[in-house]
C-alpha cells in the first residue's frame, strides 16, 4: 500500500518548497530544486516497499532539479532510478546525454552521476500538477555500479 510521504497542499505556501526538498532527499536522493511557479507550488510524493526495492509516485508543478557532484559526495545511495512519466513534459541531462520525456516514456538514470532535470507547465491548465511519474528504485546490489562520480559522467555511445 502506498504511504503519503508528503502532500504540500496541507502546508502553508512559504513552507512547501523546503518540505519537498527534504521529503525527496529522504525518500529518494538529494537534489537542489527550484519551483518555476512558486505561487502555485503543489507537490505530492507517495512510496511503498516492494521487497528490497521502493516504488515512489510523485506529482508536482513545474520545477527544475539539479544533482551536483557536491550533493553526490554528501549523500549517494548508489542506485539506479527507473522512472515512468505519467503526465507532463519532462527532460533530463546526465552524462552528456539529453532526453525529453512525455507520458508513457521510461527513463533509467544513476544517482551517482550529476544531472539537471526540468518539468514544464501543462499549457492552459493551472489547477493540476504539471508532471507526474512512478519511479522504481531497485536495491544497489541488483545491477553493477558505474565508477565514482566526476563532474560530467561517463560517455554514453559515440561522441561527436
Amino acid at each position: 500500500m502506498l504511504t503519503t510521504v508528503l502532500d504540500t497542499a496541507h502546508l502553508p505556501a512559504p513552507d512547501r518548497a523546503a518540505a519537498w526538498v527534504a521529503a525527496t532527499g529522504h525518500a529518494l536522493i538529494t537534489t537542489r530544486t527550484t519551483f518555476l511557479e512558486p505561487e502555485r507550488l503543489k507537490a505530492r510524493i507517495q512510496a511503498m516497499a516492494l521487497g528490497p526495492a521502493q516504488l515512489s509516485v510523485m506529482a508536482y508543478t513545474p520545477l527544475a532539479s539539479q544533482r551536483t557532484a557536491r550533493l553526490i559526495q554528501g549523500s549517494d545511495p548508489e542506485t539506479y532510478q527507473l522512472a515512468l512519466t505519467l503526465s507532463g513534459q519532462q527532460s533530463i541531462e546526465q552524462a552528456r546525454t539529453y532526453s525529453s520525456l512525455g507520458p508513457g516514456d521510461l527513463l533509467l538514470y544513476d544517482s551517482s552521476w550529476p544531472f539537471t532535470a526540468t518539468v514544464g507547465p501543462i499549457l492552459g491548465c493551472d489547477r493540476r500538477p504539471s508532471g507526474s511519474q512512478r519511479q522504481l528504485t531497485p536495491p544497489a546490489a541488483v545491477a553493477p555500479r558505474s565508477p565514482p562520480c566526476s563532474s560530467h559522467g561517463p560517455p554514453l555511445g559515440p561522441q561527436t
